[in-house]
């Protein structure tokens, strides 16, 4: 609990910080939490994760984003924000990964580990926004949220997947 309001506070900071608060931040945060899984018959078994996230740099995010798109990332209330999620223990695997926007999207990943991000999702909450017919006006929202996704792919997903492996 005193982690959570910890990250929390930071978290605040982070986001809200001023500009000549320094372009380098970049909130990193990691916790091993054990969950108890109880099954219908009342057995139930420990499984220990290991959770990484990454709030990346804001103003950073920003300027790229001014620099990609002529829109306003500031009317899409998006951050930087990415995780990922995998037992730690060597044994156990996950059977399928997945995408999440805070809940589940109908994404399944080819790693072994789940994403979660402020992804820019479409909203059935089933997809995220791409533009892999290079169909959108580069002003228009869509076009936005689709750079974001890449944004947040290219960019805070190696950068959170690299301190999970390092944390493991």
């Amino acid at each position: 609990r005193r982690k959570r309001q910890e990250l929390l506070a930071n978290l605040k900071d982070h986001v809200h910080a001023e500009p000549d608060g320094g372009r380098d931040a970049v909130l990193r945060y990691s916790i091993r939490p054990i969950f108890k899984l109880t099954q219908e018959d009342g057995t139930s078994t420990l499984e220990h994760w290991q959770i990484s996230t990454i709030v990346g740099n804001v103003l950073a995010s920003r300027d790229y984003m001014k620099e990609e798109t002529d829109g306003n990332l500031d009317a899409h209330r998006l951050i930087p924000w990415v995780g990922i999620a995998a037992p730690s223990e060597p044994d156990v695997m996950i059977a399928s990964s997945g995408l999440f926007c805070f809940l589940p999207i109908s994404i399944q990943l080819p790693f072994p580990v789940h994403i979660n991000g402020h992804f820019a999702v479409k909203q059935s909450r089933r997809e995220i926004w791409t533009n892999q017919d290079n169909d959108f006006a580069k002003h228009a929202s869509a076009y936005i949220k689709s750079v974001w996704n890449v944004h947040l792919f290219s960019t805070h997903v190696p950068a959170v997947y690299a301190k999970f492996l390092a944390d493991l």
